[in-house]
């Protein structure tokens, strides 16, 4: 008898712990339908808020106009310069001469160098997503206002670049779009818009859909993006690499740019295209202009895989550039001395006078002395504390398109 009672107590214990394997299956089972429930919800919530919110465009006659702007600015990414520095020389044919950089730890960078030694502006990448971290320092959570300031003071830069802040914390929170909004750090970004305004600089603010909806639709954000130094600063820049259309919709952008009367730009990245289950053709590229989306950018930041200029997407890139009726003439410019003696001799105190002028606007002038650090030129100056012998003066003007003006002037110092 006590022989039965073992085996059906050990059955039932078998038996317990099959019931327990079981259960817990089942409950894990439950949880994972639970959390593709909760998952599905919230996409559908965000694609009836992003329904709702096209409905209440849709029943607009119109936005308020954007701002007047000059001819359209191309900012390709530098990386496709480093991997195949020839590039940027057909980029620059094209009519478009603007580079976005990479953040790290030292300024300049790598990028910034390769980017100043060839005469092209760029745009310093200030906070990103893109990457966890970038020569050993992590980009987002650990700023650097120092270090941004540092790379505003260098006459190449044109301003700073914000790749996805909100995209990176609403992804860190089930996307709640609204959380990523309270929970940016608005001080450090209005400390960033500052330092670029008084420098005379833009900041690019790359986002998708959501974001710029989320921003148009939660007033709190408006205490930032209406004060003046941000309206005049900040470009409001849409970023076309999510994969579907609806996370793709340019009226969002378009609407917080047309409320705060900021520019407003592109992200032009061929992987959308890619996620789409389409090819990254010229077509494709083609496509974006014929929405009449493009027509209203002014400012576009082209990212792809392959950056190839013979490639299609580039290919369509430059069909967007040439749409627009590139501007490829240089500013013209002049350095002008009185010689001491005879001609390109000089003295300490003579003055040098550089002028640039274009009918677009010239957005920067800057020399160097003896191919040493450019500076930017603000006023006559002379070669007071320069040795005596012969220098080398290089000038650099730069239109609001991107092209660059050459001079340089070999002079003798006289002691």
């Amino acid at each position: 008898m006590s022989d039965k009672r073992a085996v059906l107590r050990n059955a039932a214990i078998v038996l317990s712990v099959a019931c327990i394997v079981i259960g817990a299956c089942l409950a894990a089972e439950v949880i994972s339908l639970n959390s593709f429930i909760n998952s599905l919800t919230i996409q559908i919530e965000l694609i009836n808020a992003e329904i709702d919110f096209l409905q209440t465009i849709a029943a607009m006659e119109s936005f308020p106009p954007l701002p007047a702007a000059d001819s359209a600015r191309f900012v390709y990414s530098l990386h496709a310069s480093s991997t195949n520095p020839s590039w940027y020389t057909t980029y620059r044919s094209w009519g478009c001469a603007f580079f976005k950089t990479r953040s790290s730890e030292a300024v300049p960078t790598q990028d910034m160098v390769f980017a100043e030694n060839n005469k092209v502006m760029y745009f310093y990448t200030a906070v990103t997503s893109d990457f966890a971290s970038y020569d050993g320092k992590s980009i987002y959570l650990d700023k650097n206002l120092s270090q941004v300031e540092a790379a505003l003071e260098r006459p190449w830069c044109a301003g700073l670049y914000i790749h996805e802040l909100m995209t990176y914390i609403s992804g860190q929170n089930s996307w709640n779009w609204t959380t990523a909004i309270n929970s940016l750090d608005w001080e450090y970004l209005d400390s960033l818009v500052h330092e670029a305004w008084q420098a005379g600089k833009k900041v690019m603010w790359s986002e998708p859909s959501y974001a710029w909806q989320t921003v148009y639709e939660q007033r709190t954000a408006d205490l930032w993006l209406n004060q003046t130094v941000w309206r005049e600063t900040v470009i409001v820049t849409f970023a076309t690499n999510f994969p579907t259309q609806i996370w793709n919709c340019a009226e969002n952008a378009y609407a917080t740019a047309a409320r705060f009367q900021m520019l407003l730009g592109e992200s032009v990245q061929d992987w959308y295209f890619v996620d789409q289950g389409l090819a990254a053709t010229q077509e494709m590229t083609e496509w974006l202009g014929r929405t009449g989306w493009t027509a209203r950018a002014r400012y576009f930041e082209v990212e792809a895989q392959n950056m190839n200029p013979s490639g299609a997407f580039m290919a369509g890139i430059q069909s967007l550039v040439h749409s627009y009726g590139a501007d490829k003439t240089p500013p013209e410019q002049t350095i002008l001395y009185d010689p001491v003696g005879a001609e390109g001799h000089v003295s300490q105190q003579t003055a040098f006078t550089i002028t640039a002028t274009d009918t677009n606007g010239t957005l920067a002038t800057m020399y160097r002395m003896d191919n040493g650090e450019w500076q930017s030129y603000e006023s006559p100056f002379t070669l007071t504390g320069y040795a005596e012998g012969q220098h080398t003066i290089d000038c650099a003007a730069v239109d609001n398109a991107g092209n660059v003006a050459d001079l340089t002037e070999q002079v003798n110092l006289n002691a």
